[in-house]
């Protein structure tokens, strides 16, 4: 094709910003099975959100070539909320969409595509945590006692992730990164569907605040004051969050100590986290 008509004017790991005949796109690129299952798993996301109209970018053409798997998405303009000095407004925008996610209904429990199939959502929570402390012990992260505490923390609460209705559609990565906002801080877009799941509506919230932790709860707060439209939680809410939180915490943490790009400073913030989210458990 033409330069006339084509122009790549950014690149971030495998995502792609091109103009084509005039128009924004973004392209992501997806090679490894891991990642090509996570193709799967956004263009599953942004199927079932688009029909409900959801705020995310439009998904024009999802192809393979070669290795790989692409997705052709509409580019939309803004920045994202992670460099806003105040980020509750954008919170708040985000909660709105986010409660229309989880209104979504899947046949699924857990991760759609994945090969390890859940009989219930309490299998695939603890499941994924007894995977991730395993990390945690061969890592030698957490001191043994200390994992012992956190199973013993979660099996006391372990009423607040038991899940009896149809698992409904979660972003699975509630950062302030994969929120795009206007100047005004209005939410335009919900990106990065690539670890969504399907469950318990609780698990997404107990993901945000481990993402966007601060220590006064004033993300936290906006995303419940704009998903439950009320300041005032009920403490089985407030519980469910705190467990939620934890676990996310032990997950997430797990999953970066693989990551050999992850600097180490970031990683030790992320183990704070399980500490806290522990104390306000137990």
């Amino acid at each position: 094709m033409s330069p006339k008509y084509l122009m790549i004017i950014g690149k971030k790991e495998n995502c792609f910003w091109i103009h084509l005949f005039g128009k924004g796109f973004v392209v992501k690129r997806f090679r490894s099975p891991d990642q090509q299952s996570n193709a799967r798993r956004e263009k599953f996301a942004f199927d079932l959100c688009r029909k409900k109209k959801v705020k995310v970018p439009k998904l024009y053409h999802d192809f393979s070539k070669k290795k790989y798997i692409y997705l052709l998405f509409s580019y939309v303009d803004g920045t994202i909320a992670a460099k806003l000095k105040d980020p509750r407004k954008a919170v708040l925008g985000y909660a709105k969409e986010q409660k229309k996610i989880h209104q979504i209904e899947t046949d699924v429990i857990g991760e759609p595509f994945n090969e390890e199939r859940m009989s219930s959502w309490e299998e695939f929570i603890e499941v994924e945590t007894e995977k991730a402390l395993k990390i945690h012990k061969e890592k030698e992260f957490l001191d043994l006692d200390i994992i012992g505490q956190l199973l013993k923390c979660i099996a006391i609460n372990r009423r607040y992730y038991v899940y009896n209705e149809k698992p409904k559609l979660l972003h699975g990565d509630p950062n302030l990164r994969n929120f795009i906002v206007d100047q005004d801080s209005n939410l335009k877009a919900v990106i990065d569907f690539e670890y969504c799941k399907a469950g318990d509506p609780f698990y997404d919230l107990g993901i945000f605040n481990f993402f966007n932790y601060r220590a006064d709860d004033s993300l936290l707060n906006s995303l419940c004051l704009g998903y439950f439209e009320t300041d005032k939680l009920e403490d089985e809410i407030i519980q469910k969050i705190n467990l939620y939180s934890l676990i996310a915490a032990i997950r997430m943490t797990a999953i970066f100590l693989d990551k050999s790009s992850m600097p180490r400073e970031k990683i030790n913030q992320y183990k704070k986290r399980i500490y806290i989210f522990k104390g306000k458990l137990c």
